[in-house]
């Protein structure tokens, strides 16, 4: 039981370290969508007012979809292998959408919404620790939002759920990711 919690504990700190490292651009949990898996089975509805606001899948071309274009090219590139780096190393899945609005949905039903369409989080038997391991990173500058509130959203998979708490999350959208946004630095 010790060796499991301190497993346990290693990897949450291991994942903690690098969400604070990917910081405002990106968390790092990875979209795996692969076009198998997309043929497997159509994606769950979603409201048709409320997909208006999911972005097209980024995959395989990257894990970040940038509506509003407010990262430079070699800065999306470096994010992208970044997630790539974390997604290879077995900790999950990682998406990011940068919307300029979410309009008057709540960000829980915004990411819940992308994180589905998108398919984060692997495909595997039922019981796996590795099931739906992964996490939805959203984001809406304040400065693009008609409303000028800005938005920060992870949504887990049930997977990270254990790993990456709400409160977890909030530290890191609080912490290492507004503060970057303040600075209106979009790839910190």
């Amino acid at each position: 039981m010790a060796r499991s919690a301190a497993s346990r504990k290693r990897r949450t700190s291991r994942l903690a370290r690098a969400l604070g490292i990917v910081g405002a651009g990106v968390l790092a949990v990875g979209v795996r969508t692969t076009a198998a898996i997309a043929q497997q089975q159509p994606p769950p509805p979603v409201a048709p007012a409320l997909s208006r606001l999911v972005p097209p899948v980024p995959t395989p071309a990257s894990f970040i979809a940038d509506v509003p274009a407010v990262i430079p090219a070699p800065a999306h590139a470096a994010l992208d292998a970044r997630i790539r780096a974390l997604q290879d190393s077995g900790l999950g899945d990682i998406g990011v959408a940068i919307l300029p609005s979410i309009g008057d949905y709540a960000p829980v039903e915004v990411g819940v919404a992308i994180y589905r369409t998108w398919r984060i989080g692997r495909v595997d038997s039922i019981g796996s620790a590795r099931r739906n391991l992964g996490v939805l990173l959203l984001l809406v500058p304040k400065e693009l939002a008609p409303d000028h509130k800005g938005q920060c959203w992870i949504t887990t998979g049930t997977g990270a759920e254990g790993t990456l708490t709400d409160a977890a999350s909030a530290a890191i959208c609080r912490d290492s990711i507004i503060p970057h946004l303040r600075e209106r630095d979009y790839a910190a």
